[in-house]
């Protein structure tokens, strides 16, 4: 059922809106206030922080997913979470 991109496509996307989530939070911690503000202000750096760690995490977990689908399983074992 459905194409056969369309599981990779998915798989792209995600990792495209981890990063933009992930430039997001760069744009916060530099001079553009995009983010709604920490309570306190000085937790704002841990803010934007987290929110820019969140965005990588999630490309690099739909890049592992997309370097599994098209490297041998021997190259893939490398990236296996321990």
């Amino acid at each position: 059922m459905g194409k056969r991109w369309a599981g990779l496509a998915a798989e792209i996307l995600s990792g495209v809106a981890g990063g933009l989530i992930a430039l997001l939070g760069a744009a916060d911690l530099t001079v553009a206030r995009v983010l709604t503000p920490a309570t306190n202000p000085n937790l704002q750096l841990a803010l934007d922080l987290t929110v820019m760690l969140t965005g990588l995490a999630a490309a690099a977990i739909a890049e592992w997913r997309i370097c599994c689908r098209s490297m041998p399983i021997t190259r893939c074992m490398r990236w296996r979470w321990r």
